[in-house]
């Protein structure tokens, strides 16, 4: 995003003339910061307005030991800072608001700390929780302490039930002002339950049906950029409707893995999603990724049916497991850890590698592997 771009988010900004931000730009000087680097200490003078071009600011408010309690973070895109420190302002709600009060200790995060994977269709049933609980955890199996899962689907989540976990909490039983304050130490673990053998941290949305509907877009959108703030991968399951919470989680996504089984029915509902996506929600085509699950023993429709239909290549083609995610998901177990010899977890391993290492390889690049059997 270019300076003027980010000055125009601004509220204090956005009604200028283009001739006055023009004359703003030229006093902006861009720095570049390390990982971990701190932009301004707690007691400093505030002297300047910190605009986030690309990774987090994560402010933290003094202890009193040395340490620090983080307060909130700052996205690309925002903004915090300087001559009446704020703690950060739209989009992001102040967390913390002082007149006089000193500059929390800001420091740097980078960017690419936080890949956030959707998975979603517009149709139940075709596998969406059996694919993000088993690519979150064949993730979380390469990247140790590297993953989190979020349970958006409201009214009836099963990941937690899909991996045999108790949670204590939820993401229903909190606000998005809360969210913004907490650590990942502290009170943010008292919302993920972790899973013992590959240490996904796993966060449900709702643990009644009814909470789901206490969930809204802006309690999704925190729950997201903390989960963000401290895990490099973050997958998030999704249901079948556009509520706002899944809105948001389409929007943010830096890959949307949009689900399809070889129905007549889901391929037509499947281009009503890319219209969605495309005109409505003006999320850029490259960040979706479409996945052919194979649902049944037998196909109605073909790859290349399919392909011709949504003039899209499915970027890959999940085999038929037969009855290891049912006998899976009744034990709480995760078949890429207990079947991994399964083709169907084969297949999971290999896409959920290839989401971490490349983030989805273009399209010259899935025809080579593809001729060598990437997706079989």
């Amino acid at each position: 995003m270019k300076i003027r771009d980010h000055l125009n988010s601004i509220d204090v900004f956005a009604q200028l003339s283009d001739d006055d931000v023009q004359q703003v730009v030229t006093l902006v000087r861009e720095t570049r910061v390390g990982a971990g680097a701190v932009v301004a200490r707690q007691g400093e003078a505030g002297d300047a307005l910190y605009v986030v071009s690309s990774g987090v600011l994560q402010t933290k408010a003094s202890d009193g030991t040395g340490g620090g309690r983080p307060v909130a973070g700052c996205f690309e895109g925002q903004w915090l800072g300087g001559m009446a420190p704020v703690v950060p302002s739209s989009p992001l709600e102040p967390a913390v608001r002082a007149s006089s009060a000193p500059l929390p200790e800001v420091a740097w995060i980078p960017r690419s700390a936080g890949k956030l994977f959707t998975v979603f269709s517009p149709k139940g049933g075709v596998g969406k929780s059996t694919v993000a609980v088993n690519l979150a955890v064949a993730m979380a199996k390469a990247h140790p302490q590297s993953v989190a899962l979020l349970d958006l689907s409201l009214t009836f989540g099963h990941d937690m039930l899909m991996l045999n976990l108790v949670p204590r909490s939820s993401l229903a039983a909190t606000s998005a002002d809360a969210l913004r304050t907490l650590g990942l130490d502290e009170d943010l673990s008292h919302y993920l339950a972790v899973h013992p053998s590959s240490g996904l941290r796993v966060m449900a949305g709702a643990l009644h049906p009814e909470e789901g509907e206490a969930v809204s877009g802006d309690s999704a959108k925190a729950a997201i950029e903390m989960l963000r703030l401290h895990f490099p991968y973050v997958v998030v399951d999704t249901g079948s409707n556009f509520t706002d919470p899944v809105l948001c989680a389409l929007e943010a996504s830096d890959r949307v893995l949009m689900l399809c089984s070889p129905e007549i029915s889901v391929l037509r509902d499947i281009r009503e999603c890319q219209r969605i996506l495309g005109e409505v929600i003006h999320l850029p085509g490259d960040r979706v990724l479409y996945l052919l699950n194979s649902v049944f023993p037998f196909k109605t429709i073909s790859r290349e049916q399919f392909e011709s239909a949504l003039h899209q290549e499915l970027f890959a083609e999940l085999p038929y497991g037969g009855d290891v995610p049912a006998k899976a998901a009744l034990r709480g177990e995760a078949f890429v850890e207990t079947q991994s010899a399964s083709s169907l977890a084969r297949a999971l391993h290999r896409l959920a590698s290839q989401l971490t290492d490349d983030n989805g390889r273009p399209s010259h690049l899935q025809q080579q592997d593809k001729r060598r059997g990437f997706f079989r």
